[in-house]
């Protein structure tokens, strides 16, 4: 029998002879086919990290039990995903895990914007109304008595909403800055870029505590589609990509780390090479400290209904035209097929802090990281932020120094046990899980 397997991005032919008796280790049932055209089907054992084109007279001999076949390749184990995989899970866990706490204050809920996608503002619920200075300070003194605690760990803040940098926020952004300046923490923001050009000149005296700005623009031609401004009299969002992206090569300049992110959803999915050759145009790529997100519009709790989302696969597909300097771009939204990436040489600089059988970040436990809104709710993941009942505990030094971090994979969901995938998807997303397993 001939068939081909893709190795180091290549298509490697191999023969090898058909066996009239069965042997031990090989399992059909354990293997994925899919249809590839009327001749040939794709075999991927996803136990051993192979993937094979074969014939279709083949590929039903196999499956049907016709034809059995000795090569390793096509074996698989005969126990459970659970028996094959948990003890590598729990050493990775062991040895990757970080020294760094990170808190990320979601000073308001309050944004100026209603972006289109938007999980977070999409939400009735939110108390728009910020942080007082009595609560920053009662959060500080938290955070200053965990460092005493824990004086080992690398300490970060964050900034986070709703929108941070409001200009109503400013009082407050300078508390924070001072704060961290003063126990030499570093800070980093995430802003929708809208008010940035405002805040340019406090950021650049406080560059030194600037761990990185985190801002957004989906489009070159079209950033106003999805980016909704909820004060109709005035006009920020139009040309609201170039006005941001003046803001973000000033800050380079000050050599303070910047990340904007595109998320891609059906409507601007073919921008993806206009940004690109953009960036590269205007010399964005020559800066060390810049770097291009690429993330994916989602629906984590299937409670906005945007009817523009679109696959992983359909964004992996568009970024295989283009060639990306690795240093200066970011795959944010590859998360089940991150793997099967890997296999075949596709990495698009992923640098997401998680285990091999981790869904995402947030539930791999290898970093900490909690983010505190107005009324002392903490939350581990972003997407949860906001809602009342996924909050974790209320932020106090006792819950704080009490709590252990999760290392979530698909162990945690016996349905994934006899899983064909052999823990590739990492059990999927927890906030989907919960919601609707089967759908996620």
């Amino acid at each position: 029998m001939k068939y081909f397997e893709l190795e180091n991005q290549r298509l490697e032919i191999k023969v090898v002879d058909d066996k009239e008796s069965q042997v031990i280790g090989f399992n059909p049932e354990k293997l994925i086919c899919y249809s590839l055209d009327n001749k040939w089907d794709i075999v991927i054992n996803s136990f051993k990290d192979k993937c094979f084109i074969l014939s279709k007279k083949d590929s039903e001999e196999i499956f049907n039990g016709k034809k059995y076949i000795e090569e390793e390749d096509f074996q698989v184990p005969m126990e459970s995903n659970k028996a094959i995989f948990e003890k590598n899970i729990l050493e990775e866990y062991n040895i990757n895990k970080k020294p760094i706490t990170t808190f990320i204050l979601a000073i308001t809920y309050q944004c100026n914007l209603r972006c289109s996608y938007c999980y977070q503002q999409h939400s009735l619920k939110l108390k728009r109304i910020n942080m007082t200075e009595q609560q920053i300070e009662s959060i500080f003194q938290i955070i200053l008595e965990y460092h005493q605690e824990y004086p080992n760990e690398i300490i970060q803040i964050g900034l986070f909403g709703g929108e941070p940098l409001l200009p109503s926020n400013e009082n407050l952004i300078t508390k924070v800055f001072e704060f961290c300046k003063k126990n030499l923490f570093l800070v980093h923001i995430t802003t929708n870029g809208i008010f940035l050009k405002e805040y340019l000149k406090k950021i650049i005296i406080y560059r030194k505590i600037i761990n990185g700005v985190n801002t957004t623009v989906d489009s070159m031609v079209c950033n106003e589609k999805t980016r909704i401004n909820m004060e109709e009299e005035k006009s920020e969002v139009e040309e609201s990509g170039i006005t941001i992206l003046k803001a973000v090569k000033t800050l380079l300049y000050y050599n303070i780390r910047v990340n904007v992110t595109t998320n891609i959803d059906a409507h601007n999915l073919i921008e993806i090479s206009n940004i690109h050759e953009f960036f590269n145009k205007c010399g964005f790529y020559r800066y060390e400290k810049f770097r291009w997100d690429i993330g994916r519009v989602d629906d984590r709790l299937y409670e906005t209904n945007y009817p523009d989302i679109i696959e992983e696969t359909d964004i992996i597909l568009e970024l295989n035209k283009i060639e990306f300097p690795s240093s200066n771009m970011h795959a944010a939204f590859i998360k089940t097929a991150s793997n099967l990436c890997k296999k075949m040489g596709m990495f698009y600089g992923q640098t997401e802090i998680k285990g091999t059988y981790n869904y995402c970040w947030t539930s791999s436990g290898l970093d900490k990281v909690f983010y505190i809104d107005n009324e002392f709710n903490t939350y581990r993941c972003t997407y949860s932020v906001g809602h009342k009942e996924k909050s974790i505990f209320q932020f106090t030094r006792e819950n704080l120094i009490k709590y252990k971090p999760y290392n979530r994979t698909y162990l945690q969901n016996e349905m994934c046990y006899s899983c064909k995938l052999g823990g590739y998807c990492a059990g999927g997303c927890q906030l989907s899980f919960e919601v609707d397993f089967k759908r996620q």
